[in-house]
């Protein structure tokens, strides 16, 4: 039975391994998640600010060192445009993901607030708020923020922190995942009793390709969901990417093509970000920061009604531990 997780757990793990991990935060995943859940804040010109302030106090409860997660770095990922190549392989891949598609909604004083306006001025509000922070945040054009992930998780040991379960194929020894909903912390150790499935992480993107995912609008073997494809994983138990054609399953053999191409669209991996889209990353992670600039940051907070973040003692030492960890990173090279 899946169980939560307390944050002494995630330090334990990391600690048995003798490594601090870097918090790398899905940011799409937590603005949504905060915008929706707090709609009425907003600030004096009217304009939404609950999505800024809850994202902020989500990042406070679990980076920092007094009840968090003891951490080594925090890096925050953004989409820009989605994936060109996933897209070059099938035009429809998340064509039913436009947040602009949902319109609007009215606040408890009556302001008529617009979703798409609210969370691209938000999203942007982040980014400007943590580069004065020294915060790491990437938003690269045309190369999804998964895939972002997926590479900075293989730079250091990383606590992936999302509610999407495709990041589940990120897990190995190193590398975890972090659900704040349901507050699970997924590791290559625990990974079975968790999720409840009965497979290994490696094998989740493949499994996936073979269901399908309505979420990112790509379509499965017809008429196969988990029951079904869990039988076809008892007649093949080593099945993988590499092995799908020697696989006994007439489903699979029957449907390589979709598999094949779904797998291509599922798969996290380094193949997806060009050489120009790693070197940005990579000159963004190596750069040593500026001081934070408390001051700027202050005057941000009153401006967007959410000041009371910054009674929370917390804060400060969480910005604190991170630009002093970035600094020595870069310094030592």
């Amino acid at each position: 039975m899946a169980k939560n997780t307390s944050f002494l757990e995630i330090n334990k793990y990391y600690s048995d391994l003798n490594l601090v991990p870097n918090l790398v935060i899905d940011g799409n995943n937590l603005l949504c998640r905060n915008l929706f859940s707090d709609k009425n804040t907003v600030n004096k010109l009217h304009q939404h600010t609950g999505g800024y302030g809850g994202f902020i106090r989500s990042m406070i409860s679990m980076a920092n060192p007094i009840k968090g997660i003891r951490f080594n770095e925090i890096h925050v990922t953004f989409d820009k445009g989605g994936s060109v190549k996933r897209r070059n392989l099938d035009k429809n891949y998340k064509a039913n993901r436009n947040i602009s598609s949902v319109s609007s909604w009215i606040t408890s004083d009556g302001i008529e607030i617009d979703q798409s306006s609210a969370f691209s001025r938000q999203q942007n509000l982040l980014m400007e708020t943590f580069e004065e922070l020294g915060i790491s945040c990437y938003q690269l054009e045309f190369i999804e923020a998964d895939d972002v992930i997926y590479y900075l998780s293989r730079k250091h040991p990383s606590v992936i922190i999302s509610e999407d379960t495709d990041f589940l194929q990120c897990i190995n020894r190193y590398t975890s995942v972090y659900f704040p909903r349901k507050k699970q912390f997924i590791t290559k150790n625990n990974f079975q009793e968790q999720t409840q499935y009965p497979f290994k992480p490696d094998q989740y993107s493949l499994l996936k390709s073979i269901v399908g995912d309505k979420g990112d609008n790509i379509t499965g073997v017809r008429g196969i969901g988990w029951k079904k494809v869990l039988k076809i994983l008892e007649e093949c138990p080593d099945l993988s990417a590499d092995n799908l054609d020697s696989c006994s399953s007439k489903i699979v053999l029957d449907n390589l093509s979709l598999i094949e191409k779904n797998y291509k669209l599922i798969h996290l991996n380094l193949g997806m970000i060009s050489t120009n889209a790693k070197k940005t990353i990579d000159a963004i992670y190596t750069f040593e920061p500026l001081k934070p600039n408390m001051r700027k940051f202050m005057k941000m907070c009153l401006a967007e009604n959410v000041a009371n973040i910054l009674t929370d003692m917390r804060f400060a030492s969480m910005i604190s531990i991170n630009h002093k960890n970035r600094k020595l990173n870069v310094q030592k090279g």
